[in-house]
Formats: C-alpha cells, structure tokens, sequence
C-alpha cells in the first residue's frame, strides 16, 4: 500500500518516540507524523524533525491539521501518516477522533500499530478501512489496544 493512517498506541512514555523511529527505520519506511510546535522553537531541533518527517501542530489552536493531512494524502502519489490517538502521554478519557476524519476523507485505510513493553513487542494489524461509524471502529480498536502494556500501563486505554 502507498497510502495509510498509522495509529499508535498506547503512548504512554517519551520511549515511544524511539521504538516508533526504530521499528519504521529497521522495517525500511518513512512515515510522517505530528510533535508539538513547542519542539520546533530551536533551528537544529526543527530542522532535524522536519528531516524525519515530522509536522508542528498547536494543540491549543484549531489549525486545520485534519485538512492539511488530507491535502498531503491527495497531493503525494504514497504517503504514510502516524497519529497518537490520545494527543499527548498523559491518560485521557476519549482518543481525539482526527486520524479517523484523515482517513475517511483522504479514503486511505487505517494501520493498527502497539507496543507492547511488557512483551518488548512491537504488533502490526492489518489495514482496517473506516467504516465511517467513529464509535463502532473506535470499539474495534481499542479492544486491540486494551491487550497491550505501554511503558506507564495506568495511562493506556481502559
């Protein structure tokens, strides 16, 4: 496949950054991804992130970024786009709905990808088309995710 959302969960610790960096390096592909704008304030730090594929969002604004993925989906002949659900390392009650809407409306499918830290195991799922019913696939999806230990297990989905 040339086109597909990764989501990665659970994203519990700064650790998941690098298994993710690792896992897609070792398996031979790029994916581009969301890092807080906060992370780009430094030229060398920017500039290294933006090499990797990495895009600043201000997650205190609404800045458009499901619009501006879906361009990326539609102006590229293969791109890959990773998403934490959760938005942040910290536990949330709901995952933030985003990479859904990426998928349905640049009509690219979904890759489950979890750590698992507990079983220093990385686990690929195969590509899940969105049947545009959030909160059916949202069950799907995290009863994957439930059987996974990220880093910090009390912050992962319940």
């Amino acid at each position: 496949m040339k086109k597909y959302v990764i989501i990665v969960a659970p994203h519990t610790s700064y650790w998941d950054f690098f298994v993710g960096y690792i896992t897609r390096n070792a398996l031979g592909f790029r994916t581009d991804f969301l890092v807080k704008d906060e992370m780009f304030k430094y030229p060398l730090i920017s500039s290294f992130l933006r090499s990797r594929g990495a895009h600043p969002v201000d997650r205190n604004k609404n800045t458009s970024i499901v619009e501006r993925v879906v361009s990326l989906f539609h102006e590229n002949e293969a791109f890959i786009f990773t998403v934490t659900p959760e938005g942040t390392r910290s536990y949330v009650e709901k995952w933030r709905s985003g990479f859904y809407r990426i998928a349905v409306l640049a009509n690219v499918p979904i890759v489950l990808v979890g750590f698992d830290f507990e079983k220093k195991t990385v686990y690929f799922q195969q590509p899940y088309w969105p049947k545009n019913d959030w909160e059916a696939d949202l069950e799907l999806f995290l009863a994957f995710y439930r059987t996974l230990k990220g880093r910090h297990p009390e912050k992962g989905p319940k």
